[in-house]
């Protein structure tokens, strides 16, 4: 029997030449055809929807149109998009690829750490043969 060859390990993730361990699930070498590291980051179309609604509001109200409330309301939206905005960061996936598809399997907000993971489980994979 071979022994097990450790490339990266924390206390979430366990790489080695027969399995990652990522998060709790494990995935067997073996089945792993590719690795990837990508940005994997919220889709902004509905801040820019929200924000835009509430623009829309806010001029309604502006006009005339509209009353205290809905000037308020309009006002509240562009400023909630703005701080979801300041809040929002880039979040970063270690991709799995297998014969069944793709998988999200680890995803954090460092980049530095995702990458490292990445480049373990692609050498983990080359070792393998």
């Amino acid at each position: 029997m071979s022994q097990e060859t450790v490339f990266y390990q924390d206390d979430q993730v366990r790489v080695t030449n027969s399995r990652a361990v990522l998060k709790g699930k494990t995935y067997a070498m073996a089945n792993i055809t590719s690795v990837s590291h990508v940005d994997a980051s919220a889709s902004l179309v509905w801040p820019v929807i929200i924000f835009l609604i509430g623009l829309v509001v806010f001029l309604f109200a502006l006009m005339g149109d509209g009353t205290t409330c809905t000037l308020v309301v309009g006002i509240a939206m562009c400023v909630g998009v703005v701080g979801w905005f300041v809040f929002l960061r880039t979040r970063y996936a270690v991709v799995i690829g297998s014969a069944s598809g793709e998988t999200q399997a680890l995803v954090s907000r460092d980049k530095s750490y995702t990458a490292k993971v990445a480049a373990a489980i692609n050498e983990a994979i080359v070792r393998r043969g």
